[in-house]
């Protein structure tokens, strides 16, 4: 890899300031010794007293060579990634029963101190079960043939006393690892998610948060993954939903492009269930239908397709296109969350008995032969941490957006919506792209009327950042960039800048090859000197790679 050193262009900014609501959920500790809160509400994430759209992406620690650690979080952090999402493989960590490694790449506390020391917070998902492609979901053989052997004491996911106590130790263990790390603690630990993909029941999920608690996770929020719809009632409030959609999938069992629902994650909707989740697991006709209270939640995602795994049966080639136009039907349709998975590929550890990847010779999610090392995942950042330049930028410009953004969009509810279009206040979100049907459409975001220092503006282009009093926009194909200002239109010349009459702001359209180089760091505006470049603050110092 080779690194420059790049110049400021613009100054910094301040942003406004939005009234918080009142009304949030209660979990753990919302505060940190700094004094800086996280709150959760119906809209979503209240972060020091402000509403705001965070961006999580998914990199798994054992994946990835510890001495990467840091140059991947600050190339995701470049990318616009606000949160990271992890799963804590029970079988990468005890193989065998007892035996505890917590060595190498993975070191779950290292990883953690990397994280705080880059100003990352994280969501640890604790399983048991997490799945991931993962040899029997992370399920311990020794669990698993205690489970064959006397199912009454250790039936998996269940209430069996044994499995509990198992799971009891695992959460203990993985908690002493993450000990000190807490958002309360000045860590960057800020939520948990129990287990995954499960049906419940109910008392199951209580139980496993009851253990989490009991053992120190105290964090800001708890989650679950909101599919499959869960096997009777639930308590309200006590594990937020967070949902997901993929552009394809390996698992589907038919062989044919698209099947089943997977266009629909192409288009704005109301119903935030996907069908296309785990169909071997689930079914093909999944219940995507939501109850009344469960539109009470905010609307957040945690497994947007950031790309593909192949499997031996079903090799998806995704082609870099489809995570933005997904993203921006989520926020379209009312999310307050774009989580990504993966954001980051990885490679599957050694284990002393097992490759570690899913295959058909187990009895645990024994669905589909992955392959044995690779899990690049054809993710915005691949396994060796090569970005994909489509993915990556595409996302890192709208990432940007709700960075400057992000505090007024996560107020505005869905004023108007249909398969392409969608109205939030005074942002219009639209997308036509569906992967292999139409991989000529388009998607883009554009203000219409949005409030400005005093002025209103309207653009035939999408909001990019701000800085200090100029408004950066991006062009949207097909589209001639036009801004107007308080009804006046000016037809921009890409990389112009135009003063407003009063000189109290400016506008510019950035031409498309000088978007993707360009970077807002520390409230400036940096261009990185090579297509493709990414550029990342290491040690004081802005350092680009490519």
């Amino acid at each position: 890899m080779r690194f420059k050193t790049v110049f400021t262009f613009c100054t910094a900014l301040a942003l406004p300031v939005l009234a918080a609501t009142a009304q949030t959920f209660s979990f753990g500790t919302k505060t940190n010794p700094r004094g800086e809160t996280i709150e959760v509400d119906s809209k979503g994430f209240i972060i020091d007293g402000k509403h705001a759209v965070p961006v999580m992406g998914e990199i798994h620690y054992a994946r990835v060579p510890e001495k990467e650690w840091r140059r991947e979080i600050q190339k995701m952090k470049a990318g616009g990634i606000t949160i990271i999402a992890t799963y804590c493989f029970w079988i990468h960590h005890e193989e065998k029963e007892g035996e505890w490694n917590w060595d190498g790449n993975r070191n779950l506390s290292r990883f953690l101190d990397v994280c705080r020391q880059e100003g990352m917070p994280v969501v640890l998902r604790i399983g048991p079960f997490c799945r991931g492609e993962v040899y029997q979901g992370g399920m311990p053989s020794w669990i698993v043939e205690k489970a064959q052997k006397d199912p009454a004491n250790f039936k998996l996911r269940s209430m069996a006393p044994g499995f509990i106590a198992a799971t009891t130790e695992l959460y203990r263990n993985i908690y002493l690892q993450a000990a000190g790390r807490m958002w309360k603690d000045g860590g960057p630990v800020v939520g948990v998610q129990i287990e995954n993909e499960c049906r419940g029941p109910w008392a199951y999920l209580m139980t496993l948060k009851d253990i989490a608690v009991g053992t120190g996770f105290d964090t800001p929020f708890y989650t679950r993954t909101g599919w499959p719809k869960l096997n009777g009632k639930e308590e309200f409030g006590k594990l937020l939903p967070l949902y997901g959609d993929y552009a394809d999938g390996f698992w589907d069992r038919k062989l044919t492009d698209m099947p089943g629902e997977y266009p629909k994650a192409f288009i704005m909707k109301d119903a935030r269930v996907s069908g296309v989740i785990a169909t071997e697991t689930f079914g093909t006709n999944q219940d995507t239908r939501l109850e009344a209270k469960d539109m009470q939640y905010p609307y957040l995602t945690c497994e947007l397709g950031g790309g593909m795994m192949p499997a031996y049966h079903r090799r998806i080639n995704m082609s870099g296109n489809e995570i933005l136009p997904l993203a921006i039907c989520k926020l379209g349709s009312g999310s307050n969350l774009p989580g990504y998975y993966m954001y980051h590929g990885g490679t599957n550890p050694c284990g002393n008995e097992y490759t570690m990847a899913e295959t058909q010779a187990s009895t645990v999610t024994n669905y589909n032969d992955m392959p044995l090392k690779s899990y690049d995942f054809q993710a915005p950042l691949g396994e060796m941490g090569q970005p994909d330049v489509k993915a990556y930028h595409s996302t890192r410009l709208l990432h940007q957006f709700l960075a400057d953004w992000g505090e007024q969009l996560a107020t505005m509810p869905v004023d108007t919506l249909s398969e392409h279009y969608a109205r939030r206040g005074c942002f219009e979100f639209y997308n036509d792209y569906v992967r292999i049907l139409n991989e000529d459409g388009v998607c883009y975001v554009r203000p219409v009327d949005m409030p400005w220092k005093g002025h209103r503006i309207t653009a035939d282009a999408q909001p990019f950042c701000h800085i200090g009093d100029t408004v950066f926009f991006i062009p949207v194909k097909g589209k001639k960039p036009v801004v107007w200002v308080d009804g006046k239109a000016y037809k921009t010349k890409c990389d112009r800048t135009y003063t407003i009459k009063g000189g109290d702001m400016a506008i510019c359209v950035m031409s498309e090859p000088k978007a993707l180089r360009a970077f807002k760091i520390d409230g400036h505006l940096y261009f990185a000197n090579h297509d493709g470049g990414i550029l990342f603050k290491d040690n004081g110092v802005i350092t680009e790679e490519y």
